[in-house]
């Protein structure tokens, strides 16, 4: 069942027609109630206009806060719209998102790749035996080459150019332990050198005088006996002779052997001896002991663990500096120290804290890079200063400028 309620208002008359009819029946209206009803309907008319602004009001507020959360997120981030020279990172009420920067303006960059430089070497030279040459048989860039004093003074005297790839054998803090001569190589290790002729195989010092033998059984073993001590002792009696025969030559003797009281064929070396007992004794260490002064092609003329290389063999070639790619790169307003936050990651960037200058961008740029570079191959390449070698290659524009507007890529 249903309640039907008309109203007929006019100046005078009201009536109301349906099951709770008010006691008057169709009679004519009371104007006092007539007047009441005119202002209850007035009331509800403004009432529900009231309501119905409202809603409207929430409605489009609503869509303003929506449309306005999506606006801060595109210009608050880093990802800015560039007017003019300066950032719309604007805004008024989150000091962490709006943030307002100069970008650093148009990367501009040039990239050349060097030519091999190379430097021929005529005359004889050293390398440490693992010295390594290229597939055209060049010494590779950064070969140690040594020539000796008199080669090096010649060879720089008509090309300057191998002083930058050549050192002087000059000195034992190269690399190298060098002696001048032999003299110097049994001074600086405390070796006394002697030598003795045949019918003078005997030499003294102080008031001992001495004998230098050979073994019968082990030829090219010396070994050295006391021959006569101040007090007429000797150890060179028959047992030794027989075991030893006296040997003529130039012997290196270790000078602590003159503080004992008894040697009894303690070994002693000749050149050759005393160079493998160094070499044992001090391995992993390379040395040069000049023997004449003068390069000798034919009989070498030096003593040496490196390689040789005499000048009899031809030219050489030494790499001075490999092909290499020179890369420039610059900003309009100087900025060098690159925000590579990936441009993709909307959350990221976002977060990241934004400078007011003096910082070069990626979102900046990333949509005005060739699509073949990512954003870590861009960090990576301005990272080791090869930005200018990526760009050249995957042939981005040259000067590259920051983003005017909104674009698929990236923010």
């Amino acid at each position: 069942m249903t309640c039907n309620y008309e109203y007929f208002v006019n100046e005078i008359q009201w009536q109301n027609k349906g099951r709770n009819k008010g006691k008057t029946g169709r009679g004519p209206a009371s104007p006092d109630a007539a007047g009441r009803e005119k202002r209850r309907r007035y009331i509800y008319f403004w009432r529900m206009k009231f309501e119905m602004k409202k809603r409207i009001l929430a409605l489009a507020l609503a869509g303003t806060t929506a449309f306005s959360v999506f606006g801060a997120a595109m210009s608050a981030n880093a990802a800015n719209v560039y007017w003019g020279g300066t950032s719309s990172h604007i805004g008024a009420y989150d000091g962490a998102y709006y943030q307002s920067y100069t970008p650093a303006g148009d990367i501009t960059w040039g990239s050349t790749t060097t030519k091999q430089e190379t430097v021929t070497l005529d005359n004889t030279f050293y390398t440490l035996p693992s010295a390594e040459k290229d597939e055209d048989g060049n010494y590779v860039e950064g070969t140690t080459i040594y020539m000796r004093p008199s080669a090096y003074a010649d060879a720089v005297s008509k090309d300057s150019q191998i002083a930058s790839v050549v050192t002087e054998l000059n000195t034992r803090d190269d690399g190298v332990t060098y002696y001048e001569d032999v003299a110097e190589f049994a001074k600086y290790n405390d070796y006394d050198v002697v030598t003795t002729e045949e019918g003078n195989k005997i030499f003294t010092k102080g008031d001992v005088r001495y004998v230098i033998a050979e073994s019968r059984s082990n030829p090219g073993r010396y070994g050295i006996f006391i021959y006569e001590d101040e007090e007429g002792n000797t150890e060179w009696d028959d047992a030794a002779q027989t075991a030893w025969k006296s040997a003529s030559g130039t012997f290196y003797i270790p000078e602590s052997y003159y503080d004992e009281t008894s040697l009894d064929g303690v070994e002693v070396y000749d050149l050759n001896g005393v160079v493998d007992h160094y070499e044992a004794n001090h391995r992993n260490e390379y040395f040069f002991i000049d023997t004449t002064g003068e390069e000798n092609d034919a009989t070498n003329g030096t003593i040496t663990n490196l390689d040789r290389h005499p000048k009899s063999a031809g030219q050489a070639v030494v790499v001075k500096a490999d092909p290499t790619d020179v890369n420039g790169i610059y900003t309009t307003s100087g900025a060098t120290t690159l925000d590579a936050v990936d441009p993709t990651d909307i959350d990221a960037v976002l977060e990241e804290t934004v400078y007011p200058s003096g910082v070069v961008y990626l979102y900046d740029y990333y949509n005005r890079l060739p699509s073949s570079i990512d954003a870590d191959e861009f960090a990576e390449a301005w990272a080791d200063n090869s930005i200018a070698t990526l760009l050249r290659d995957n042939g981005a524009d040259n000067p590259v400028s920051p983003e005017t507007g909104y674009r698929a890529r990236g923010v």
